[in-house]
């Protein structure tokens, strides 16, 4: 109804990574569904004795487990602003957002977990519950809101199995149910849902294969399903459907992936999130880096050396492979063809086998916020260069085999907030100024010889 014209290549830029490009389709949502509420609040702020009641049976409900929630939805006049969470339409109730008002649950058995007046407000476009408490199965009824386009039940305890009825919401575009403790498979009926675009049910207990259907979503462009107990292999078909995916995140299940299957490599995505997927061999090559802003094949068990494998990621923001085997030396990134700057904010590397030394390059990562070199095998000096690094706040370099002094130029990083340089081989005074003299002993310990705040002065020359 209100997203004719949506598309998320409007959003794209290298400095916006997708969870941007999430919150302002959210918020964009939020926004459309409310504009002529507010409109028509300026008017009169009615609404029918049947919605009224209706939520009046929804606070009655919630009232007997969460003494004092709802308290603002007092008086006949249900769509004014007074009613807190509550969005309207020409006098009917399209929208309500009660999240994060710690509602618990559960709501009395006799009324459901979701209580069931929610389905007499049927003209709902936007249900949004998400970051309460509230427990028991996600109610069969919510598939028979035919108007919704919105439903966030995420960060609550809700359990069982996503209902099949979800099938029923013609035009949803967006369902979150993350963060609960849902079980048993994803509903091969999702694929039915031709105006879904982003999906998130992350963080749960699903079990069971994903679903060849989604092959049927043709706006679906951001699939999150990342910390479930899924298993099995991807199915094939999936590399001949979603044309509109920009964004997926498989990470720690029971896939046991081997390779980035080639349909994710030669697609056009912004983020790729494959964390403990059990990767294997050397790094993956993209056939369009250009456009990867985050990628994440963390705590796996891939191999060899980086080679080209940053070659042409310009839009690059994240980059996490920290928990890998990954040999050679420090990678190369490179700039535009016309010199673009590179946008990368976060680099993890850690734990891995890279060797040689940090090169003095590294300040060409102008806009890096967080660097993490730790558990590797470096060598040399640290490079002055890395004080050029302006909106640097987060730094471990520990563990590795680092040699000669901290250099005072890392004085220049007025954002750092923290640093560790334990276990390596430096020796020399610690840059005497803040945060660098304050920060704890324990992110100077066991190295060859260093001195000076916060540990003891430098032994004088005799």
């Amino acid at each position: 109804m209100y997203f004719a014209a949506f598309s998320p290549n409007r959003y794209k830029s290298t400095s916006n990574n997708m969870q941007s490009l999430r919150w302002v389709f959210k918020l964009f949502i939020i926004f459309s569904l409310g504009l002529e509420f507010f409109q028509s609040d300026l008017q009169v702020a009615a609404c029918t004795e049947g919605d009224r009641a209706a939520l009046l049976r929804v606070k009655a409900s919630i009232l007997k487990a969460n003494a004092g929630s709802l308290s603002s939805w007092v008086g006949s006049e249900c769509c004014s602003e007074e009613w807190e969470g509550v969005q309207c339409e020409n006098e009917r109730v399209t929208g309500l957002a009660i999240e994060n008002m710690m509602l618990k649950g559960p709501i009395p058995s006799s009324l459901g977990p979701v209580p069931p007046t929610y389905k007499n407000l049927h003209l709902l476009q936007l249900l949004d519950l998400s970051n309460n408490n509230l427990s028991g199965v996600i109610p069969f009824f919510l598939g028979q809101l035919p108007d919704l386009t919105h439903l966030n039940l995420s960060s609550n305890q809700f359990s069982g199995p996503i209902p099949s009825s979800i099938s029923g919401l013609p035009k949803i575009l967006d369902i979150s149910l993350s963060h609960n403790k849902l079980t048993g498979e994803i509903p091969s009926q999702i694929g039915s849902l031709k105006t879904l675009m982003t999906l998130d049910l992350s963080n749960n207990l699903l079990t069971g294969p994903i679903p060849e259907s989604l092959v049927l979503l043709p706006k679906l462009w951001s699939f999150n399903v990342a910390r479930n107990r899924l298993a099995g292999p991807l199915p094939v078909a999936l590399g001949k459907g979603m044309p509109s995916l920009l964004s997926i995140d498989l990470s720690y299940n029971n896939l046991h992936l081997g390779n980035v299957p080639d349909w994710i490599k030669d697609k056009k995505l912004y983020d790729v999130h494959l964390a403990g997927c059990s990767l294997q061999g050397n790094l993956p090559h993209f056939t369009q880096p250009d456009s990867l802003s985050t990628i994440d094949l963390s705590d796996n068990q891939i191999t060899g050396a980086f080679g080209n494998f940053f070659t042409n990621m310009t839009s690059l923001e994240q980059v996490k492979l920290s928990n890998n085997r990954i040999t050679g030396g420090f990678p190369e990134f490179s700039e535009g063809l016309y010199g673009e700057k590179l946008w990368l904010r976060w680099l993890d590397l850690s734990s891995n086998q890279v060797t040689g030394q940090i090169p003095s390059s590294i300040s060409k990562l102008a806009h890096l916020e967080r660097l993490d070199l730790s558990r590797n095998q470096f060598n040399g000096p640290i490079p002055t260069t890395l004080g050029e690094l302006l909106s640097l706040e987060w730094m471990d370099l520990s563990i590795n085999g680092l040699t000669g002094k901290i250099p005072d130029s890392l004085l220049g990083l007025v954002k750092i907030r923290h640093v560790n340089f334990r276990a390596n081989r430096l020796c020399g005074l610690i840059p005497q100024g803040r945060p660098f003299n304050i920060f704890p002993a324990v992110a100077y310990a066991h190295n060859q010889c260093l001195c000076g705040k916060p540990l003891p002065p430098c032994k004088r020359r005799s």
